[in-house]
């Protein structure tokens, strides 16, 4: 977890609402919950990429099955939580989306965590080939984002 808060912490200088993104992944993945079933499936044989990912599918359901719609939602931030730690486990990196331009930024989806490091000076709007809005840090402008795209 301690690489997970290291890879964060640029993005915590950039201001109190992208920091709260990156704040919520940590309290996802400190979850003893969430962390237990990562061990035990990891002790059972289970790859460390397998095993983040059946536990966060796990735990995500738990919060997808909830009646309050604020806490249903929280499932997209637990699976957002866990595709970074997926990323980091496998070597891999976040898109560098630093825009030195105007830009439309197109993307098949858009999870908080992506457009956290965005510069807003350089965004014109973001589009996403999903039939619904995604779920965007309240930072950015509603009317910027386009979904169902074709």
């Amino acid at each position: 977890m301690a690489g997970l808060k290291e890879k964060y912490e640029q993005a915590a200088a950039i201001g109190k609402i992208q920091a709260g993104i990156i704040d919520a992944h940590l309290m996802i993945m400190e979850d003893k919950m969430l962390s237990d079933k990562i061990e035990a499936l990891i002790q059972e044989n289970a790859s460390a990429e397998y095993a983040v990912e059946k536990a966060v599918d796990g735990f995500a359901a738990i919060f997808e099955a909830m009646e309050d719609e604020y806490m249903r939602e929280r499932a997209g931030d637990i699976r957002d939580a866990g595709r970074r730690l997926l990323m980091m486990i496998t070597g891999q990196s976040a898109a560098n989306c630093l825009f030195h331009e105007r830009t439309i930024v197109v993307a098949d989806d858009l999870m908080p965590s992506d457009t956290a490091l965005f510069d807003q000076r350089f965004i014109l709007g973001m589009v996403t080939d999903k039939e619904e809005k995604p779920r965007i840090p309240r930072f950015w402008p509603e009317q910027w984002v386009l979904s169902g795209v074709i």
